[in-house]
């Protein structure tokens, strides 16, 4: 596994939310659906 900048971390959190919450999901396949909940699983963890 690659290791990863904190600052980079740090950017990633506090963009991806408002990227997800900005993504027009209702026309979106259930792979986009898929991948957004996962990511905000993914985010959740990340920021404990």
């Amino acid at each position: 596994m690659r290791k990863v900048p904190n600052d980079m971390v740090t950017t990633l959190l506090r963009c991806l939310p408002v990227i997800l919450e900005n993504v027009d999901a209702s026309k979106g396949s259930t792979k986009l659906l898929n991948a957004i909940r996962l990511t905000k699983k993914e985010i959740t963890k990340l920021q404990k």
